[in-house]
């Protein structure tokens, strides 16, 4: 097995320190079953490095109590390649810190924080409880603490078979340029459950070259939504995905949604959109060139929990900071399934087999 193999065999807190401290170019981490309770952050900074564990919840990293710290970097002030992540759990303890008064605000402690690197693979890892990020005073900040986010100078990324649930913000949130989301389970966040963005925190990248495929989303416990991809990121295909509200009871906001976003394929995922307060799957605010073909939506209610509509075309309102005046268009509507009964909306919108296009939408095609 890797642990025969390793070059870094941790069973105790001050090995792991010892080996991320002291890693070389092609090194294996192996941490044994156990958890380990970390006061500073574990960063990967070289070149070929794989850290596996025993597995999903037998081996464990968590953040000590009032400590505000990123349970796992990736890249901190350079770039590092070929980086293998697998079968751990990441346990953020948010539960267990408080803001304190001297250390920074407005931080953001993603589970697995990958800062700045080319082909990096997470698999079979689960993060749950990150740091619930607030000012000084306690009151919210945009953003906060995803499960895994990949960010800053990031490109070929792939995310697969990771579970990411109760995060205080996204499950996932990809802003690589080219990546993969795959056969993830995301549930429960305090946000989106899968997320791509356009960079706006660090470097210049776009989501662009995305696939999220086969993947079990739900969307937020404040409304929010199951899957998203928004801000200019471009070619992103969602695929054969599930999404559903969040298990808890909530309302969300939407779905799947692509906004202003250009070259999209939404195709073969299956949504449940009862609860939903928008829509089942939206495509809006100057999104252009995509196509949502062959996607179910249902409803198991026939009361006031039932969305607007079960696919929409609009052109919304804002995205950040900046007015969106410009419609979605070019977008392609076909052979999908939308089976909801009592929309709440007016029905002036509607084209009838559940499908919303409205505010000016241009070039919209549905067969």
């Amino acid at each position: 097995g890797i642990a025969g193999v390793a070059d870094h065999i941790v069973r105790s807190v001050a090995e792991l320190q010892t080996a991320f401290s002291n890693l070389s170019v092609g090194d294996t981490v192996y941490i044994a079953q156990g958890t380990y309770t970390v006061s500073s952050t574990p960063i990967i900074n070289t070149d070929g490095v794989s850290v596996y564990g025993a597995g999903m919840g037998e081996t464990t990293i968590k953040v000590a109590d009032n400590t505000r710290i990123y349970p796992l970097r990736v890249g901190n002030n350079s770039v590092v390649s070929n980086v293998h992540l697998e079968g751990f759990t990441i346990d953020g303890n948010g539960s267990n810190q408080s803001n304190g008064s001297t250390t920074a605000y407005n931080t953001h402690y993603h589970g697995v924080d990958i800062r700045a690197g080319n082909d990096i693979l997470v698999r079979r890892v689960e993060v749950s409880n990150t740091f619930p990020n607030a000012n000084q005073d306690n009151t919210a900040v945009e953003g906060g603490a995803s499960g895994i986010r990949a960010w800053g100078d990031t490109s070929r990324v792939t995310i697969e078979k990771c579970y990411t649930h109760d995060c205080d913000f996204r499950g996932i949130d990809i802003f690589s340029d080219v990546g993969f989301v795959t056969e993830c389970v995301s549930t429960d966040n305090a946000d989106r459950g899968i997320s791509c963005n356009q960079q706006h925190l660090q470097g210049t990248i776009d989501g662009n070259g995305i696939i999220i495929a086969n993947n079990y989303a739900t969307g937020g416990t404040f409304p929010a939504a199951g899957i998203v991809a928004r801000d200019g990121s471009t070619n992103v295909a969602i695929l054969n995905n599930y999404v559903t509200p969040t298990t808890e009871g909530n309302q969300v906001r939407r779905g799947i949604a692509l906004e202003t976003h250009n070259h999209g394929v939404i195709a073969g995922n299956i949504g449940d959109a009862t609860r939903m307060i928008r829509y089942g799957i939206q495509v809006n605010d100057a999104a252009e060139q995509v196509a949502v073909t062959n996607n179910v939506v249902y409803s198991t209610s026939s009361n006031a929990d039932n969305p607007r509509g079960g696919i929409a075309v609009f052109q919304g309102g804002s995205s950040g900071s900046d007015s969106i005046d410009t419609p979605a268009d070019n977008v392609v509507i076909s052979s999908n399934s939308v089976d909801i009964d009592n929309f709440q909306e007016d029905t002036t919108n509607e084209r009838g087999n559940g499908i919303v296009i409205r505010d000016g939408a241009t070039n919209i095609t549905i067969t």
